[in-house]
């Protein structure tokens, strides 16, 4: 998610929404591509919207455009069941913690790309079944120093490893499916590290904030970045 607002791309986020609409609405879609923006905003605003599968790939949140350094961006959010548990899951990490950016763990539809079927890639409204949008993410422990948030308790700390350690020896012998998955994530969820999406109204200011700690049901924000420029500076 942006940050920094860049010059001359000012409501650039809204440009990319109306595309996506129209793009829908080119692919073969039913319906005009305004109604598809419609169904965009109802997918952002209610704690009660679905999606399907292929809705995902439109997920603006997750997209970074044009020339930005990580100070730029808020939060990084990491595929749960492409990426946790896999060497180029610790990759990530480790560039998150190099650059001090807060990382988030999404769910998705529990599944990777390549278990997906045919039928599950058509468009709204006839792909199938539904997805809850708006899920709630996890937090990784490690990165809790680099927010405002609460640490993750030694018994959380314990599970969330044990966990790691589980999925990384099944992944040595075979790829996890769906079921699989949201099993693991049901377990993490106990660890108190969920984080559900900003939401209008939820923080007074959304500029570092990236969702409410569900914990303390207080707003969760990365730390300012410019901050730390300025104090590099100064030392």
């Amino acid at each position: 998610t942006n940050f920094h607002a860049k010059l001359a791309r000012h409501g650039q986020e809204f440009h990319t929404i109306l595309g996506n609409s129209i793009a829908l609405r080119k692919l073969g879609g039913a319906g005009f591509h305004t109604e598809y923006l419609a169904r965009l905003v109802w997918q952002m605003l209610s704690r009660n919207a679905v999606l399907s599968r292929i809705e995902t790939l439109w997920n603006t949140e997750a997209l970074v455009l044009g020339a930005v350094r990580m100070v730029d961006i808020k939060v990084m959010v990491a595929s749960f069941p492409g990426l946790f548990g896999t060497e180029e899951g610790d990759a990530l990490v480790d560039f998150c913690r190099r650059n001090q950016l807060p990382l988030l763990w999404g769910l998705g539809d529990g599944q990777q790309v390549s278990q997906r079927t045919r039928e599950q890639w058509m468009l709204p409204p006839f792909g199938f079944p539904k997805v809850e949008a708006g899920r709630a993410r996890l937090l990784d422990p490690s990165m809790v120093d680099l927010t405002n948030g609460t640490a993750a308790t030694p018994e959380a700390l314990a599970q969330w490893k044990s966990i790691d350690a589980e999925v990384r020896a099944f992944r040595a012998t075979k790829d996890p499916d769906q079921i699989q998955m949201f099993d693991w994530w049901n377990s993490l969820n106990e660890t108190k590290m969920t984080v559900p999406p900003l939401r209008g109204g939820d923080c007074s200011d959304s500029d570092l904030c990236f969702g409410v700690e569900s914990s303390t049901n207080k707003c969760i924000c990365r730390n300012n970045p410019d901050a730390e420029e300025h104090t590099a500076i100064v030392v």
